[in-house]
């Protein structure tokens, strides 16, 4: 049995809390007619499949049914872990949208080959505070904007501050574990309609918001905002403890290597 419906919601229609919830109570209407594609899918677990249909923890299946309903153009993840998510984003994604998937660690494992090869995704990885890992591809126009990184105030603030800049007016944001940590403060924060469907999707939290921008920018402005955003957040000690962590611990070999050079030669003298 097939279900297709969701016709007439399109990304930069949804604009209140009411088109928001009827939305997503679409999108859980047909939850029960989802099927995963059995090869794209065929690298999971058990435990990233419950994702998919079990009943309270189904933020996955949400992702991919949401994507065919509203059919974005340029879709960016930031937090990729494993591909699970991407999987999902990529099995509805038009035939002329692209995905751009951005994590801090290289780990593709649900992520079958022919996914890879596909012209219209691309996986980036580094520090998504840090722009330079684009190159000269930063993505701009965003309609589907989906977070889940660090589960921190802080972290999901200086995100929101650089990447507003680069969504279409009118994308959708949808934000996993809002209800973690210190996560709920900035979902409250949020001057925008917004509709949490935490019960549905995640219990540790999901919700689902329009950006709408305030004050009309072209291109070379938003460019710049989020440029000096990502600097901002990259200057803050935090973030220079955080980088030099990274760095002593991926060139831990190579300093123990300089000390005991340094201690044999104090031994010669």
């Amino acid at each position: 049995m097939s279900y297709v419906s969701g016709q007439g919601f399109k990304v930069n229609t949804l604009k209140t809390f009411g088109d928001l919830q009827t939305f997503h109570n679409e999108i859980i209407s047909q939850k029960a007619f989802f099927i995963p594609d059995p090869e794209l899918f065929r690298l999971f677990d058990v435990e990233y499949l419950n994702h998919m249909s079990s009943e309270n923890e189904c933020y996955y299946c949400w992702l991919a049914l949401a994507v065919r309903i509203l059919q974005p153009r340029h879709i960016l993840e930031l937090g990729a872990f494993a591909g699970g998510s991407a999987v999902c984003l990529f099995q509805e994604l038009a035939s002329s949208s692209k995905l751009t998937s951005v994590d801090v660690k290289k780990d593709l494992r649900f992520c079958p080959p022919e996914m890879l090869e596909d012209h219209r995704i691309s996986f980036v990885f580094g520090n998504d505070l840090d722009l330079s890992i684009f190159g000269e591809g930063i993505p701009l126009d965003i309609d589907f904007l989906f977070l889940d990184t660090l589960h921190d105030y802080k972290q999901i603030s200086n995100e929101w501050a650089i990447y507003q800049h680069l969504l279409q007016d009118g994308a959708m944001v949808v934000l996993d574990d809002i209800r973690l940590n210190n996560m709920p403060r900035f979902w409250e924060e949020l001057p925008y309609d917004k509709y949490e469907a935490t019960k549905d999707c995640h219990s540790s939290g999901f919700g689902i918001f329009i950006f709408h921008r305030e004050i009309e920018m072209d291109e070379e402005e938003r460019l710049d905002k989020a440029h000096l955003a990502s600097r901002k957040a990259l200057s803050s000690p935090r973030i220079r403890a955080r980088r030099l962590d990274k760095f002593m611990s991926e060139n831990k070999k190579g300093f123990q290597a300089f000390s005991n050079s340094l201690s044999f030669f104090h031994d010669l003298t």
